[in-house]
């Protein structure tokens, strides 16, 4: 459904971030959130892994 129509049709039959309910809306930024974590965390250990191994050819 179209974003222009009715606000109250609108609301009921959408399901977009932007006309969810709060709950909704909060819990898809929790999920976001735990997914830009979990994208840290691993560009953290690929980081340190390359780090490491730029040190270990130094050292040699």
């Amino acid at each position: 459904m179209r974003h222009d129509a009715s606000p109250r049709i609108h609301a009921q039959n959408c399901r977009c971030i932007r006309c969810a309910p709060r709950s909704r809306r909060s819990a898809h930024l929790v999920e976001l959130s735990i997914s830009r974590a979990i994208t840290a965390a691993f560009a953290g250990v690929l980081i340190g892994f390359a780090a490491r191994s730029l040190f270990t050819i130094i050292n040699f």
